[in-house]
């Protein structure tokens, strides 16, 4: 009866006659089908299931689904916690046990029976099959199996390749830094493709080491950061079949390598630098896949290196336009220094701006504003507000206020467009040591007065709109007597505000720092602490202006 129930299982496909029910298309399946309750117990099974596990319904029905699968009493098996559970699981090969305890390869997949989408758990329904159906063909079935799964594993590794490919360019492209290109660049290739990687990048001035990274468990006995510093490893022609210089010849030897692959980076016809793999005693030789792996690693690092550069070329020749359109600081009675940063995430010329000169009185003026918007217009409006500014306050004579209110009035009719704020300043020397200080504020942020003793106050008493909205308005100054030994700074909105934060906070931290600095009479020092300390702006430029007031003699 056994191998009547074999022969069964083994034969032609099933057929059905026409009308049949589902419980006719499961009773006449070529694959096993088991349905379990929720106790583990088999409820029914198939003709397929009973022919491939050799048993009748009669023995089958009733038994825990270890027992009936597997021929001996048992609990804990994966198919029974998953009944259990109500999980599906499945198994690409597996063992039961037919009824004369024989092995039976299979494959099985069981899934849970619920009431409804959510409901209460009623069972599960397995499904398997006998993997020795076909052992007339088994050779040519095995052979082909093994050639399917070398191709699987070939498509596998390529599209882990190709992830991994674009997981290393988008980390490349992510930084406009040329030098951190070819850090990332050895960093993400080693342990992959060499034992030891060693990227340089190439520019007019030759050669230069830049980045290099060994993977993980290697030991070197020397200390490569000492050698790569130097010209031990400098590439002439960076191909592999290259001659070496005694030095490199001897730095090879030194770290061990066996197989030394040398791709050079080429961006629009020119070499930018050079990528170097490494394989130690027991890595294999490239192949033809790592070459063209590294190849194509090499090109998009090349790309990326070429990127930064051209950022940074035009980036320099923003900053350049900027400071040109920038004043040199005359000869004044004050120490004065000037600081302008741009805006680190654009290369845009910004509005901010900074002036000092000299009024025909020997009234000393300070100005600082910020024109709306970080492109060409803004600057080219930063540079008429400059000029018209500087031509009112020497023809008129005018006080701070009176000057900002003409060069209000003048933006229309001389066609200037765009809003800016503005804080215009008078400075002149007082009897017995002291000097005066006049100033009108159109909409800009107050500047800091630092007192010789000590202490931080910040000058917010006037403080108007804006220019530039058409409004016609009186524009107040307000006046303070400064004793000699003070520093005063006037700075753009760039050093205190952030996107994370108000400019309350940052105008709070501008002043903690100005508290703490190490040299309040040195304007070169003020500001670079200030800047190096609130300059948290990655998207808005920055213009500085610090004065020290000294005693003037009679």
């Amino acid at each position: 009866m056994r191998n009547d129930l074999r022969a069964a299982a083994s034969g032609a496909t099933a057929r059905v006659r026409p009308g049949a029910t589902s419980r006719d298309l499961v009773a006449a399946a070529a694959v096993g089908i088991v349905s379990i309750g929720t106790d583990a117990r088999v409820l029914s099974a198939n003709a397929a299931a009973l022919a491939m596990l050799q048993r009748s319904e009669a023995e089958l029905i009733g038994l825990d689904a270890h027992e009936a699968l597997n021929g001996v009493p048992g609990e804990g098996c994966d198919l029974e916690a998953a009944v259990r559970s109500g999980r599906a699981e499945h198994y690409d090969a597996d063992i039961f046990r037919t009824g004369d305890g024989e092995a039976l390869p299979v494959w099985w997949a069981i899934n849970p029976l619920r009431a409804g989408d959510e409901g209460s758990l009623l069972g599960a329904v397995l499904v398997f099959g006998d993997s020795t159906v076909q052992r007339a063909q088994a050779a040519a079935d095995a052979r082909e199996r093994a050639q399917g799964r070398a191709d699987l594993a070939d498509a596998r590794q390529s599209i882990a390749d190709l992830e991994w490919v674009a997981a290393t360019s988008q980390a490349l492209a992510s930084t406009l830094d040329e030098v951190e290109v070819t850090n990332r660049l050895a960093r993400l290739t080693v342990g992959r493709l060499a034992d030891l990687v060693i990227s340089e990048l190439v520019d007019a001035n030759g050669v230069h080491r830049s980045g290099y990274a060994i993977a993980d468990g290697i030991d070197l006995d020397l200390d490569l950061d000492a050698v790569l510093a130097g010209p031990g490893f400098a590439q002439a022609d960076p191909v592999e079949t290259r001659e070496r210089g005694p030095r490199s010849r001897a730095l090879l030897a030194a770290v061990g390598a066996v197989h030394v692959l040398a791709v050079p980076l080429i961006a629009r016809g020119e070499t930018v630098g050079t990528l170097t793999l490494i394989r130690r005693e027991g890595s294999g030789a490239f192949s033809d896949v790592d070459d063209l792996v590294a190849s194509d690693i090499a090109l998009r690092a090349a790309l990326a290196i070429d990127n930064a550069r051209l950022f940074r070329a035009q980036a320099d020749i923003a900053s350049r336009l900027q400071h040109a359109l920038l004043p040199e600081l005359p000869p004044l009675p004050i120490r004065a220094a000037v600081r302008y940063l741009p805006a680190r995430d654009r290369f845009d010329v910004g509005g901010d701006w900074y002036d000092a000169f000299r009024l025909p009185d020997d009234t000393i003026a300070l100005v600082v504003g910020d024109v709306a918007g970080h492109d060409l217009a803004a600057g080219t409006t930063m540079s008429a507000l400059r000029n018209l500014l500087r031509g009112v306050s020497v023809v008129t004579h005018a006080t701070p206020g009176e000057v900002l209110r003409a060069v209000d009035e003048s933006l229309q009719p001389l066609a200037i467009s765009g809003t800016a704020t503005v804080l215009l300043a008078h400075l002149r020397p007082q009897g017995r040591g002291a000097w005066s200080l006049r100033w009108s504020n159109a909409g800009h942020l107050p500047p800091l007065l630092l007192p010789p003793g000590g202490g931080v106050e910040q000058l917010d008493e006037v403080h108007g709109s804006l220019l530039g909205t058409g409004q016609d308005q009186v524009r107040p100054d307000s006046e303070r007597i400064l004793p000699a030994g003070s520093t005063l700074v006037f700075y753009t909105d760039g050093l205190v505000e952030t996107p994370e934060e108000s400019i309350e906070a940052g105008l709070v931290r501008l002043r903690r720092t100005a508290v703490t600095l190490s040299d309040p009479d040195d304007p070169d020092a003020v500001a670079d602490e200030l800047l190096a300390t609130n300059h948290a702006s990655a998207e808005d430029d920055t213009a500085l202006l610090v004065c020290h007031l000294p005693v003037l003699r009679d």
